[in-house]
Order: structure tokens, then C-alpha cells, then sequence
């Protein structure tokens, strides 16, 4: 198999085919993460630090996003 055409339309076509059920699989995860907190929602959570990584210049993985919220939503409950 290969793929031709852009570079910005191979990356999405290797997202889309490789990742969606994996970023799908995440969003799921973010709804059980916010039955754990009481406080704040985890969607909260993710733009915390969503606003802090554009702060700081750090470009990251939707996956590592993924694992600093819930990080911070266990320590928090």
C-alpha cells in the first residue's frame, strides 16, 4: 500500500485510518474520568492544561493529554 498527495493529506489520512477508534476510545475515557470527580469536570481539566501547554510552547499527543488529565483527576478525588 502507499499513499500519494500532500503531505498534510497523508498524515490525515493515516490518523483517520490508523487512530480514530483510539482518540474515540479516549473521549470515552474522559466521560468515565468526570463520574470520578465531584468538584470539577475533567473536560475542565483538559483545558487547564490545554491553556498551559500553548503557554509554555509544548506541542503534545492527544494520548499524553489523555494521561496528564487523569493524573491530575486522581490526585484530585
Amino acid at each position: 500500500m502507499s499513499v500519494t498527495g500532500k503531505e498534510q493529506n497523508k498524515r490525515h489520512f493515516i490518523m483517520n485510518y490508523f487512530f480514530v477508534e483510539r482518540l474515540q476510545n479516549n473521549i470515552k475515557s474522559l466521560g468515565e474520568i468526570s463520574k470520578l470527580l465531584t468538584t470539577i469536570s475533567s473536560e475542565e481539566i483538559l483545558l487547564i492544561v490545554l491553556d498551559e501547554c500553548r503557554n509554555a510552547e509544548m506541542k503534545l499527543s492527544d494520548t499524553v493529554m489523555l494521561n496528564i488529565v487523569i493524573h491530575i483527576a486522581l490526585a484530585l478525588k
